[in-house]
């Protein structure tokens, strides 16, 4: 089964993906993220404190539907090292509202998408240099949603690995609820921590892998 994908970024070529050592998984088999995310945030079968029959949020398979839906969108991604996605998604509706995925500026650009991270090349500390990199799945997905006049307030962040310091902040000042993170243990420089510290609320399911973790 391919979920399908609405996504408002340029596509990148197909060689770009293909030059990546590390992709997420397909995780086209639902039982293995219900089974993960049933752990994580609800036993099996039973609906969210916010089940919209209730006037709250989404039941635990359709949450592992989006979380499947996220992990493919990061697949759009052309960083060299790592892919992530990102969705925006309203937890009343259960509908997406907006996605974005990590990646190089439009229009190309030498801070990402090239054959070799330069962050690597140039053995960059994570957490710093953040003039050298991609553009984060979670600010492409704010921005997305700034220029096509979507709001972010009270909604959910899926995101497949901990949110950076400057996308925490970002995710707070706009306004959304709840941040899911499919890990995959790589830490996001304490952004989780920020995050915690002024009332997002977070959920955890595992994921792939990061290499570096």
């Amino acid at each position: 089964m391919t979920p399908f994908i609405g996504c408002v970024q340029n596509r990148c070529p197909r060689s770009c993906l293909a030059r990546s050592t590390w992709r997420a998984t397909s995780c086209t088999n639902l039982d293995w993220i219900r089974t993960r995310t049933s752990a994580s945030f609800l036993r099996k079968g039973e609906v969210s404190e916010h089940d919209p029959a209730t006037g709250t949020d989404v039941k635990d398979k359709h949450l592992a539907i989006r979380i499947e839906q996220c992990l493919a969108l990061s697949k759009a991604s052309n960083c060299p090292r790592r892919q992530f996605g990102a969705l925006l998604v309203d937890p009343d509706r259960n509908v997406v509202l907006m996605d974005g995925y990590n990646g190089g500026p439009r229009g190309g650009g030498r801070l990402c998408g090239g054959e070799v991270c330069l962050r690597d090349e140039e053995s960059v500390v994570s957490g710093t240099r953040v003039e050298i990199g991609c553009h984060h799945a979670e600010m492409n997905l704010i921005c997305n949603a700034a220029a096509n006049g979507v709001s972010t307030k009270g909604a959910w962040l899926i995101v497949t690995g901990e949110p950076c310091m400057m996308c925490s902040k970002l995710i707070h000042h706009a306004g959304i609820e709840r941040v899911v993170i499919v890990d995959g243990g790589f830490a996001g420089e304490n952004g989780v921590g920020y995050l915690e510290h002024h009332g997002v609320e977070l959920q955890r399911t595992e994921g792939p892998k990061d290499p570096r973790a």
